[in-house]
């Protein structure tokens, strides 16, 4: 009897540190264009909605911050249900603009 549970207790162990992956290692398989859900799905783990929108052609557009301390935050934003970018603050900050649809040459 000691034996089996030896082995749950080993396969629990082994279950919960397969689960606390770091966001960061499961950010590494976000990808542009993923849905919401498969995203969220891709980083299991708490999030809240820190904003929302409908944009001019009534496109919505939301930002979903997902945390594992005030130190490691990470915002996925989302056009039409689709990611469209996702990062830290920091690294938002530093990317240049998206060109505008007047600035793209035919």
């Amino acid at each position: 009897m000691s034996k089996a549970l030896t082995v749950i207790v080993g396969s629990l162990a082994v279950l919960v540190l397969a689960g606390c992956s770091s966001l960061e290692k499961r950010s590494q398989k976000l990808q542009l264009g993923m849905s919401q859900a498969a995203a969220i799905k891709v980083l299991a783990s708490d999030f809240s909605v820190v904003a929302a929108r409908v944009e001019a052609d009534g496109s919505p557009v939301s930002v979903l911050k997902f945390s594992e301390s005030k130190k490691r935050e990470l915002f996925l934003y989302f056009r039409q249900d689709k990611l469209a970018q996702w990062g830290d603050t920091e690294a938002l900050k530093a990317m240049p603009p998206a060109p505008s649809t007047t600035d793209r040459q035919p």
